[in-house]
């Protein structure tokens, strides 16, 4: 099954018909799924003083807003006057 590594670290309780059925509530252990998030970060080499989301107790990042950026890039100019440049400006460059 798809939740077989899931099964296997404990998080899920019992492999359960559908994907719902494995996430519900009852079937899930997070206190396990916890431990594995910062397997997780571990692997990633984020240190473990890093705080899961508020919102979400095995979160890293909230993705519950949709934000983008107004530039792909901006670039920080030391000169007399410092200033930041927008993509628009590097052709000046």
């Amino acid at each position: 099954s798809k939740q077989k590594g899931l099964l296997e670290m404990g998080v899920l309780k019992e492999d359960r018909g559908t994907g719902r059925q494995c996430l519900a509530a009852d079937n899930v252990d997070v206190a396990q799924l916890h431990a594995m998030a910062r397997v997780i970060m571990s692997e990633m080499g984020l240190p473990d003083e890093v705080h899961f989301c508020e919102s979400n107790p095995v979160q890293l990042f909230d993705f519950s807003r949709r934000a983008r950026c107004l530039d792909p890039v901006r670039l920080l100019c030391a000169s007399s006057s410092p200033s930041v440049l927008s993509p628009a400006d590097f052709s000046e460059v």
